[in-house]
């Protein structure tokens, strides 16, 4: 109902700007009552179908979230404003996410990620606060303190559920500097995506699969690890639209260190011509700080010794609307590429939607993709597939959660409505997983994997910002 009748009901109103729009100006503002009354209020709804059918005899999965938000944001006083935002999701259909498919004992991996995968019977109690900070803006650059979302090569909102992640601490962005700007802060907890509660950043990681160790047991870091919080920083320059370099790292107190280096490139093939060349390079490095989150080696994140090292790159050419890349990454086999999927998606070139190459080394990963992206027009539509040589299932030092070698299908096609139903989208991803790695006797290493169709369709309306 939310999605059929706000559309036309907010269409009426008189005040339609966008959250970005909204901060009044100092000088316009003489009392607090001004103050309050010149902030802004946003709202949000999402209806989320999502179904995966299994080959063979294994669990097939279905469910249905809708959910909808509402927050504020309020205008500028001496630089200083707040927000504050907060959202529910019902579950609408779904099977009983307690049972387990009977060959493998697992449980649904996509559907159940809709609502709370911390407490699987749990459709009820699934609301969440999430903004809630306070931030100061001075010229063209602010620091935000509270509740907020982020979005960083690794952590990031990863939006592909009923609601994304958060993070909490402090972040400042500079942007005094022309084409520089410069990032960074402390973060002490996050709220991922599939879950309703807030976490410190120790207890955080370890709410999705723990996967197995290096010698094939269960991990056991889950609830086991130390650390303060994790340092953030980047420096990035940009000229104009054509080349963007830039440099992060990541410090999680204790555990580990991530680096990362990238440079993209939208090249021009002539003056005259519409043609561009893209380009693109990644090179990551990872290493252990600390103990790696517990003195005790069996319950630590990452074991003595351990690095990775990853290189992603892409080469294509864009016509007008249409960019064709040819993409490849690398992860040695020194260790496993390691950071949290609580905490956000993987940043390479060869991501696709619905699977990582997190908790792998020894990887070499194609992916050939497709774009269609308009400027001025509401249609957005991808395909792409990819092909993923990864180690042994049973090669549990480079392969930690048992994936197999895959290759993966992609179909992707949003549209943005306009007129009565502007704020309104409509996204439809179809993908399909198949098995590279020849025989697999343990079905465990199939279900929600491989030989899998996965179908999504997600309405979004927004009201207030974009």
């Amino acid at each position: 109902m939310i999605l059929l009748i706000a559309p036309f009901f907010i269409s009426a109103q008189e005040h339609r700007t966008e959250r970005n729009d909204t901060t009044a100006a100092d000088s316009s503002i003489h009392s607090l009552n001004q103050f309050f009354k010149k902030g802004k209020f946003f709202a949000h709804a999402r209806s989320f179908v999502m179904t995966t059918i299994n080959k063979d005899a294994l669990s097939d999965y279905g469910a249905w979230g809708l959910g909808a938000g509402i927050g504020y944001e309020s205008a500028m006083l001496k630089g200083f404003q707040f927000a504050v935002s907060g959202f529910f999701i019902s579950n609408i259909a779904s099977p009983d996410f307690t049972r387990r498919d009977p060959q493998t004992n697992t449980l649904s991996r996509y559907e159940l990620s809709l609502f709370d995968i911390e407490n699987p019977a749990n459709k009820r109690d699934l609301d969440r606060l999430e903004e809630l900070y306070i931030k100061y803006n001075y010229k063209k650059s602010h620091i935000t303190y509270g509740k907020q979302y982020l979005n960083t090569p690794f952590i990031n909102q990863q939006d592909g559920r009923m609601r994304p992640t958060m993070e909490r601490g402090v972040w400042l962005e500079l942007n005094e500097i022309k084409n520089v700007k410069i990032t960074g802060g402390w973060l002490k907890g996050f709220s991922p995506r599939s879950t309703v509660n807030w976490y410190s950043v120790a207890n955080s990681i370890g709410l999705y699969s723990v996967g197995v160790k290096e010698d094939g047991t269960p991990s056991a870091f889950k609830n086991n690890l130390y650390s303060r919080g994790v340092a953030v920083a980047s420096l990035q320059w940009q000229k104009k639209e054509h080349i963007k370099i830039q440099a992060w790292n990541y410090l999680v107190e204790n555990i580990f260190n991530t680096a990362m280096l990238q440079a993209d490139a939208e090249l021009p093939l002539s003056k005259t011509s519409n043609k561009k060349l893209l380009a693109g390079l990644q090179l990551t490095h990872q290493n252990k700080i600390g103990n790696g989150g517990n003195a005790d080696v069996s319950k630590a994140y990452v074991q003595p010794g351990w690095q990775a090292n990853i290189i992603s790159s892409k080469l294509g050419i864009r016509v007008k609307d249409i960019a064709v890349t040819a993409n490849y990454t690398g992860i040695t086999n020194d260790g496993r590429f390691l950071f949290p999927r609580e905490w956000g998606r993987d940043p390479f070139y060869t991501f696709l939607a619905r699977e990582r190459n997190e908790g792998l080394g020894n990887v070499n990963a194609y992916v050939l993709l497709l774009q269609y992206l308009p400027k001025k027009k509401n249609w957005q539509t991808s395909i792409a597939a990819g092909y993923y040589d990864l180690p042994a299932v049973t090669n549990f030092r480079l392969n930690k959660y048992g994936m197999p070698s895959y290759y993966h299908l992609l179909t992707n096609v949003q549209y943005q409505f306009s007129g009565a139903l502007k704020g309104t989208s409509v996204r439809v991803i179809y993908l399909y997983k198949g098995n590279a790695a020849g025989q697999i006797t343990n079905p465990k290493y199939r279900i929600n994997k491989v030989n899998m169709h996965h179908f999504n369709l997600i309405i979004d309306y927004w009201f207030g910002k974009e």
